[in-house]
């Protein structure tokens, strides 16, 4: 999972702005969302945030031994004990990744002609 507001790469502004400006409204809607979404894993049990009783993470929490223990333990009980109903999954995903794929290449196709047609 990802924590848009922590991650740096993550440009929020034309999500929040429209045409690439964000005001402060906008920036306290957003952060309004960010903690309802952290206060919603917390509550749902989703590592990392359901392991700190506020759900909010502290500075390089992936360094945590409570984080290191947890997610070695999810990973021995869940992904060890269901690695082959894991492998169907991933064999679903994929071939849905390439059904999108293949839709994308033709709807560029057709609209591609339809640019062509049209000039």
């Amino acid at each position: 999972m990802i924590d848009v507001w922590e991650a740096k790469q993550v440009e929020l502004r034309p999500f929040v702005g429209g045409k690439g400006s964000a005001d402060s409204d906008n920036r306290k809607l957003v952060r309004r969302y960010v903690r309802a979404g952290r206060a919603l894993l917390h509550d749902e049990g989703a590592i990392p945030w359901a392991l700190w009783t506020s759900g909010d993470l502290p500075r390089e929490w992936w360094q945590e031994t409570l984080f290191v223990g947890a997610i070695n333990l999810w990973y021995t009980v869940y992904v060890e004990r269901n690695r082959e109903e894991l492998a169907l999954v991933r064999g679903s995903i994929s071939v849905a990744t390439e059904y999108a794929r293949a839709f994308k290449a033709l709807s560029d196709a057709i609209q591609k002609r339809e640019n062509e047609n049209s000039r």
